[in-house]
């Protein structure tokens, strides 16, 4: 009984996650988010890295 209680909690907390992770797709292609959101976690990490930058100019243009 506790094994089937603990797979249904992850299961929950599983589904959670998914079904935010798809609206917020949805929302962001909605509404044409992805390139501020995407800055925005590129300014978070503030590490200097190619791929960053080059990611970087890429969202500029």
């Amino acid at each position: 009984m506790q094994m089937k209680e603990k797979v249904l909690n992850h299961e929950e907390m599983l589904n959670h996650y998914l079904i935010r992770g798809f609206m917020e797709l949805v929302i962001f292609r909605v509404e044409r988010q992805f390139p501020n959101e995407i800055m925005m976690a590129l300014e978070k990490v503030n590490l200097s890295c190619p791929v960053r930058d080059s990611a970087r100019g890429l969202l500029r243009n």
